[in-house]
C-alpha cells in the first residue's frame, strides 16, 4: 500500500519505518517543505538504536524514502498519516487545507495526534468543505489512531502492540486501516474500534489515569517516611493485587515527557470551560510539579538550609532512560532550584546533555561531564534522577574515593538502603523509611 507519513518526529519516524518493514511503499514527509530539515528531523537516534537500524534498513530497501514535497506525497498516498506534535496544530491545519486543495482522488487519513477531542472530525469536515468549493465529489474519511508508543521502546511497541485504538465512522475506511495494521495486532481482540471522538478521549484518559496513579504513589511513598516504613515493601504488596498490578507504582522524583503533562492540562482546561469537575486532574499536575523538587527539599534540610557554595553531581537529565528527551524532565526543576541557592552543579547523561543545554536556558553555572565518574571528584553529594542502565551497578569504592562526602540522593530508588549502609554511603531515597 502507498502511504505518506507527515511528520518526522519520533512517532512519525517509527510509524513510517514499521509500515515500510511490512512491505508498504512509504514516504516520510517533512513539515516545512525543506528536505534538509527533514533529514535533521529524522536524526536516526532519538536515543533509540533499534529505530536507527529499522530506518536505515528500509532506506536501503527503498520501501522508505524521504520527501519534502507535500503535493507529490499527497498524490502518492492511498493513506495519509498525520503524525505531528500536538503543539503544531496550525501546521496540521495547513496540511489538511493542502490535501483538500490538491487531492485528485478519495482521501483516507489516519490522525495519530490527539490535538483535542473532536479534531479528527473537524479535519474531515474541512476537507469535505474544500472539495465542495472545488466542485469535486471524492469521499473523505479521517480516522483517529492515537499514538500509544513510549520513548525508549517505541519500535518494539509499534511492532508488538498490546492494543490498537482505532476511531471512525466509515466502515470501509475502518476495514482498510484494520487490514493495514493486521500484521501488528494479529488478533482481533487487540484492535479496539470506536468513534474518532471516543478514540481521542481514550488517549487523554489513559494518560490521565497513569499520571494520577503516579502522583498518588508518590504521595503515599512520601508519607510512608513519617512511619519509618520502606515503601518498596509496601509496593510489593500493592502490586500483588491483580486489580492493580506493578505498572506505574514505583515512587520517584516526578514524571516528565511531552504527553502526560500536556494531556492532563488539556483535559483540565476543557473540563473547566465546560463546567465539569476536573479537580483530581489539577491536583495530579500540581503534585507532580511539587514532586520534582522532593530531592531538593531533602538536600535543603540535610545541609541545614545552606546549599550555597556546595557542589552537587547529577546522574541523569532525560525524563526517562533510553531517550535523549528532557521534555518536562525533573532534572530541569531540580537543577534550577539548586542553582538558585548558589550551589555548583555538574551533570552527566549518556544522551541528553545537548537537549538539556537547549532547554535549560542559562547554563553558565552548570558543568557537563563526559563520564559518570569524572563529575564526582570533590562533590558534596550525588543526585540520581534517571535510572540509566550504567547507573544501576556503579563502582561504589571508586565513588567514595572521588566524592568529598559519600551521600546519594536517589530519585528513582535504584539502590538498597542496607547495601548502601554496608558500603559506608549515606543514602536518601524516596519513601525508604528515612526522614530527612
Amino acid at each position: 500500500m502507498n502511504i505518506s507519513v507527515f511528520g518526522c518526529e519520533l512517532t512519525g519516524t517509527v510509524t513510517a519505518g514499521c509500515l515500510a518493514k511490512k512491505g508498504n511503499s512509504v514516504k516520510l514527509v517533512s513539515l516545512d517543505d525543506t528536505l534538509e530539515r527533514s533529514k535533521v528531523g529524522i536524526n536516526l537516534t532519538y536515543g533509540e538504536p533499534s529505530l536507527a537500524m529499522l530506518v536505515s534498513s528500509q532506506l536501503i530497501k527503498q520501501n522508505l524514502v524521504y520527501s519534502s514535497n507535500w503535493n507529490e506525497s499527497i498524490a502518492h498516498a492511498d493513506i495519509i498519516i498525520i503524525s505531528i506534535p500536538p503543539w503544531f496544530l496550525s501546521v496540521a491545519k495547513k496540511l489538511v487545507e493542502r490535501i483538500g486543495e490538491v487531492a485528485k482522488k478519495k482521501i483516507l487519513i489516519i490522525n495519530q495526534t490527539t490535538f483535542s477531542v473532536g479534531q479528527s472530525k473537524k479535519f474531515e469536515d474541512k476537507i469535505a468543505k474544500i472539495f465542495k468549493e472545488r466542485s469535486v465529489f471524492f469521499s473523505v474519511s479521517v480516522l483517529s489512531m492515537p499514538d500509544l508508543i513510549s520513548r525508549g521502546t517505541s519500535v518494539e511497541e509499534f511492532l508488538n502492540p498490546s492494543r490498537i485504538i482505532l476511531g471512525g465512522d466509515n466502515a470501509d475506511a475502518l476495514n482498510i486501516v484494520s487490514e493495514l495494521m493486521l500484521p501488528f495486532y494479529k488478533q482481533k481482540k487487540y484492535l479496539k474500534i470506536m468513534s474518532s471522538k471516543e478514540a481521542e478521549y481514550t488517549k487523554f484518559s489513559l494518560n490521565a489515569i497513569l499520571a494520577t496513579r503516579v502522583s498518588l504513589i508518590n504521595e503515599l511513598a512520601n508519607s510512608a517516611e513519617l512511619f519509618a516504613i520502606d515503601f518498596s515493601k509496601v509496593k510489593e504488596g500493592i502490586g500483588s493485587d491483580p486489580r492493580i498490578g506493578f505498572n506505574y507504582i514505583d515512587p520517584g522524583c516526578g514524571f516528565g515527557g511531552p504527553s502526560f503533562a500536556s494531556d492532563l492540562n488539556y483535559l483540565s482546561e476543557v473540563f473547566e470551560k465546560k463546567g465539569a469537575d476536573g479537580r483530581l486532574l489539577s491536583v495530579a499536575i500540581e503534585e507532580n510539579e511539587t514532586q520534582k523538587e522532593v530531592l531538593f527539599r531533602k538536600a535543603w534540610r540535610f545541609f541545614n538550609n545552606d546549599l550555597a557554595n556546595k557542589t552537587f553531581a547529577i546522574w541523569g537529565l532525560s525524563f526517562k532512560p533510553n531517550t535523549s528527551s528532557v521534555d518536562n524532565a525533573p532534572s530541569l526543576t531540580m537543577i534550577k532550584a539548586l542553582v538558585a541557592q548558589g550551589a555548583k552543579v555538574i551533570v552527566y547523561d549518556p544522551k541528553a546533555n545537548e537537549a538539556f543545554m537547549q532547554s535549560f536556558g542559562d547554563i553558565s553555572s552548570i558543568a557537563f561531564a563526559d563520564d559518570m565518574y569524572e563529575l564526582l571528584e570533590g562533590v558534596d553529594a550525588l543526585f540520581l534522577l534517571t535510572e540509566w542502565e550504567e547507573f544501576l551497578t556503579p563502582d561504589f569504592t571508586k565513588l567514595k574515593r572521588l566524592m568529598k562526602q559519600s551521600i546519594i540522593f536517589d530519585g528513582r530508588n535504584v539502590y538498597e538502603p542496607n547495601e548502601m549502609l554496608k558500603e559506608g554511603i549515606k543514602y536518601i531515597g524516596i519513601g525508604r523509611g528515612i526522614v530527612v
